[in-house]
């Protein structure tokens, strides 16, 4: 697993982080590979990602992360660089 933790403000201004964490790719078929997902602080349980091979399914996991962040930047969160 990778993870990475991310200063954030709330739409209050209040602070703290979140952590991305994206697991390691598993297969389940043949033509079918996972990787989980989580954004601790945020989205606790996602459904894991899929993905023809396994760097798809990473890909697709790093992809989401991307659209979940931006649609919590959209309601008002920000993302702190330190």
């Amino acid at each position: 697993m990778v993870e990475t933790p991310i200063d954030c403000l709330g739409p209050n201004n209040e602070r703290y982080t979140l952590v991305v964490e994206i697991g390691q790719p598993y297969q389940l078929q043949e033509m079918e590979w996972a990787c989980s997902v989580k954004i601790r602080g945020l989205y606790e349980r996602l459904p894991d990602v899929r993905g023809v091979d396994s760097l798809q399914a990473l890909c697709q996991a790093a992809s989401l992360v991307r659209s979940l962040l931006e649609g919590y930047i959209e309601n008002g969160g920000k993302l702190v660089h330190v």
